[in-house]
């Protein structure tokens, strides 16, 4: 038995632990088989702070699961069962988790910079923020988020990458 996870709105989780995980018009049920990338999809794709992670059992497939073919960094991770309902005997609730954008996007695009860029990759932490600052200079409320986080040096004086 593999071990997945759905990511919905808060609201939605008891309707989906009491009913189970119903598909959507298109016959897909959407599963990711990490959670390292929960936060991101939250943030990027449903737009969602706020949101519950639910544990979904394979035992629980009755359909196919394939491969949701998205453009996303994420990509490798993104699964689409294919059936109505996933049985809520299937299901559990893992948590409840609140996240700040500017974390995700400051983590995801350092990530990103490290696999682009070799001389990014040996950047030490706070020259990677200063060139993130300078690359996103038209998202004020970003930059300004990247300058509290560079005054706070607690943040960056143990990082390593």
């Amino acid at each position: 038995m593999k071990t997945y996870y759905h990511i919905t709105s808060i609201k939605n989780e008891s309707s989906i632990l009491r009913h189970g995980l119903k598909c959507n018009e298109e016959g897909h049920i959407f599963l990711l088989d990490t959670l390292e990338v929960c936060d991101s999809l939250a943030i990027y794709q449903l737009g969602l702070d706020k949101f519950s992670i639910i544990e979904v059992s394979s035992k629980g497939f009755k359909g196919n699961l394939i491969r949701d073919e998205v453009a996303e960094f994420t990509a490798n991770h993104q699964f689409i069962c294919q059936q109505e309902v996933i049985e809520p005997n299937h299901l559990k609730l893992l948590r409840q988790q609140t996240i700040d954008p500017f974390v995700v996007a400051t983590r995801d695009n350092i990530s990103l910079y490290n696999v682009l860029d070799e001389n990014f990759n040996n950047l030490d932490f706070k020259s990677k923020i200063l060139f993130l600052k300078d690359t996103h200079q038209s998202n004020k409320k970003y930059t300004l988020w990247l300058d509290c986080l560079l005054q706070d040096e607690n943040v960056y004086s143990n990082k390593t990458n």
